[in-house]
């Protein structure tokens, strides 16, 4: 569906039925790759939607998903429409080359960190949990992805832990729903990343990335507090503390 119709469908059907039911349910847009798959004619897709002022009035957002271009695809919109929310909805792994390390190492900094950064809601990883089958999946649908967490087959007795779920286990360890984005800046390494956010319960939780073959000592400055963390080379550590 292009940019038009969407928009045509939003702002003519689904939003005027929406509002006339009193329906509260968020309408989030396109949900798709950064690139708009190289199609030229829907560059900047949900700005074009947002620029339509019958359309606008009804949508909360933009969804993107990381199967092609890059996540400053967010900076872009968020200049364009700073008030419209941001949804980071969907990568997957699988046999695809999948190393253990090196998709934690990139799912970590371009989605866990990444996209949370660039001011998205969430960070959805795809799937939670499959077989070793790759199921269950769709007539046609993708039978080649891992989950977050396999259970082999047959039997169903073992869990396969895959990158998505340490990815997500250290993000959801230290950031809770609710929790209020914190502005975060590294300094001294080109290869440390960080996220940060101010949970409902005043503590502090944040999710560092060393993305290098070498140990390193990170400094983390907040406020009062002060403290080292040491990272083995290619580490993901969460920490959390009160403020």
């Amino acid at each position: 569906m292009g940019y038009e119709q969407q928009r045509d469908f939003i702002k003519t059907a689904l939003g005027p039925q929406f509002a006339a039911n009193n329906i509260s349910t968020k309408i989030i847009i396109y949900d798709h790759n950064y690139n708009y798959d190289n199609i030229v004619t829907q560059e900047h897709y949900p700005v074009h939607i947002y620029d339509d002022a019958e359309a606008n009035k009804y949508i909360d957002g933009a969804a993107y998903h990381a199967y092609g271009g890059s996540n400053t695809e967010m900076d872009y919109v968020t200049s364009k429409y700073p008030n419209k929310n941001l949804y980071f909805t969907e990568i997957a792994i699988g046999e695809w080359n999948y190393n253990f390390q090196g998709d934690l190492m990139w799912n970590t900094r371009e989605i866990g960190i990444g996209t949370l950064n660039k001011g998205s809601k969430c960070a959805i990883m795809w799937n939670l949990l499959l077989d070793t089958n790759h199921g269950p999946y769709r007539p046609n649908g993708c039978s080649n992805s891992y989950g977050a967490v396999d259970v082999k087959v047959p039997g169903y007795s073992e869990l396969i832990y895959r990158s998505h779920y340490y990815d997500m286990a250290h993000l959801s360890k230290v950031i809770k729903p609710d929790s209020i984005r914190l502005g975060t800046t590294v300094s001294g390494s080109s290869n440390v990343y960080a996220t940060s956010a101010i949970n409902t319960n005043g503590f502090i939780g944040a999710v560092l990335l060393n993305d290098q073959d070498q140990d390193v000592t990170v400094s983390v400055h907040c406020g009062s507090h002060a403290f080292d963390v040491p990272m083995s080379k290619r580490s993901v550590v969460s920490v959390i503390w009160k403020q």
